[in-house]
């Protein structure tokens, strides 16, 4: 009787040191890709942009992003970088799509403007980290992308122009 108490304590140690020191071993990383960059208006202090990511959530327990940090460069300048708390829950063996509001001063679109041969293949690089939260602790998840994504019609340089002097001549046709 003695021995086979012993042995259930020896195991259950062995598993209780387990999963203190490795969690990962339970848990699988989520998946964080980055879908597509748009930009999606502009107003007085610059350009909004949502970036939009699937994240892959191979568990079957749920996960919650609790915070997340980006750095984002278009033609290799650097953009825009931030860090939010900001909750998004994603449910166990299920992929979630989810969009991230961004926002790039004019100063630096001009500066992009300056260097942007093709408005319809325009080159950025993202690195970010997304702290996940999981019933066995938190989780960051690190993200590098880079692609390219195009001005929309409305918003290129052209179109802007014509609108604006349509609105200051507007008896000129």
């Amino acid at each position: 009787m003695f021995k086979e108490g012993v042995y259930f304590v020896k195991r259950f140690l062995v598993l209780v040191c387990a999963f203190l020191t490795g969690c990962t071993m339970f848990m699988k990383q989520p998946e964080v890709a980055v879908k597509d960059i748009k930009l999606t208006g502009l107003d007085g202090e610059g350009a909004l942009m949502d970036l939009a990511l699937a994240v892959s959530n191979p568990n079957s327990s749920d996960i919650r992003l609790s915070r997340y940090k980006y750095n984002l460069l278009i033609s290799e300048l650097p953009m825009t970088s931030g860090e939010q708390q900001q909750q998004f829950e994603f449910r166990g063996n299920t992929i979630t799509d989810i969009r991230l509001p961004i926002r790039v001063k004019y100063s630096d679109l001009v500066e992009v403007l300056k260097r942007l041969p093709n408005p319809d293949h325009v080159p950025y690089q993202l690195t970010a980290d997304f702290d996940m939260d999981t019933q066995l602790g938190t989780f960051t998840v690190p993200v590098a992308k880079s692609g390219y994504f195009a001005i929309p019609q409305k918003y290129k340089p052209g179109q802007i122009l014509k609108k604006l002097n349509e609105f200051l001549n507007p008896n000129a046709q």
